[in-house]
């Protein structure tokens, strides 16, 4: 009598065993933190949605006029990455804390401003 198991159900053991850890990490991500509406009292917005895409308005630090901007953004741990349509890219610490982010940002001219974005949540992402 042999006491092993056939090369084929090994390998549907492994392929089951493979889809079942898939699955389960899938049911482990978490929400973004950053997902939803930030805004201050000067009129600086910035909003993240859960396809990857933000939209800003933010005061330039040159003309001290509203600029907008959109595109997409990735996180990795405390750096965020905004890609931009227009086109380029900007990398930005980013911090939460007692509810407040905390987010340096550069306008269009690559001017970084001169004290981090702190912005407020005023809507959470649906």
């Amino acid at each position: 009598m042999k006491n092993f198991i056939s090369s084929s159900k090994m390998l549907k053991i492994l392929s089951m065993t493979i889809v079942f850890f898939v699955f389960a990490m899938m049911g482990c991500v978490k929400p973004n933190v950053l997902y939803g509406t930030w805004q201050d009292f000067e009129d600086d917005k910035i909003e993240f949605t859960t396809e990857g895409t933000f939209s800003a308005s933010v005061r330039n630090s040159a003309e001290n006029a509203i600029e907008e901007r959109s595109g997409t953004y990735y996180v990795e741990n405390n750096l965020i990455i905004f890609y931009f349509e227009s086109g380029g890219n900007y990398n930005s610490a980013w911090e939460i804390d007692g509810g407040n982010l905390y987010i340096t940002w550069a306008d269009s001219e690559g001017n970084v401003l001169d004290k981090p974005l702190e912005l407020y949540r005023t809507k959470m992402a649906e």
